[in-house]
């Protein structure tokens, strides 16, 4: 099933990312296609490696460095925040699932390669449950950014419409 699930993903959207980063994302986009991680990312954090999303509070940080982006997300998660962090924005719940360090979620390939993998799994779970591969893909990003299939349908539509 992961296997196909690889390749659909890949092979959904077929255009070409953007040249400049086309090997950052073939090379960090293991599990999903480097265009649509592309996609992610762009909304997810305008492409800043560094962005914090404090969902507690409703706000955004964009840093300029590493170390600035890890004291920030340390505070505010000692505060018990909800927090998304770097380019693809992996959230807080799944920084502890996978037990990533603040400094390799600040690491854009490796935070774009765990994104890829989230994606990945979201597909999975929806092509089993709705056997639709289109649907599934369109589920699967609900399921990346609220960690429910029927969370927010207005994130899926803003990704779906910037692969289209």
């Amino acid at each position: 099933m992961r296997i196909f699930a690889f390749l659909f993903i890949s092979l959904v959207f077929a255009s070409p990312p953007n040249k400049a980063f086309a090997g950052f994302w073939s090379e960090c986009s293991v599990y999903a296609s480097p265009v649509t991680m592309e996609k992610i990312v762009y909304i997810e954090s305008q492409g800043n490696p560094y962005a914090i999303d404090d969902d507690t509070v409703h706000r955004s940080y964009f840093f300029s460095n590493k170390n600035k982006a890890i004291s920030a997300a340390r505070y505010l998660i000692s505060k018990g925040h909800n927090v998304d962090l770097g380019l693809a924005q992996i959230n807080i719940v799944n920084i502890r699932k996978f037990r990533i360090g603040l400094r390799d979620v600040f690491n854009p390939c490796y935070n774009v390669f765990v994104g890829s993998y989230i994606l990945l799994q979201g597909y999975d779970i929806a092509l089993n449950r709705f056997g639709n591969p289109q649907v599934a893909l369109f589920r699967s990003l609900e399921y990346y950014n609220s960690g429910r299939f029927f969370g927010d349908r207005n994130y899926a539509e803003k990704v779906w419409e910037a692969l289209n």
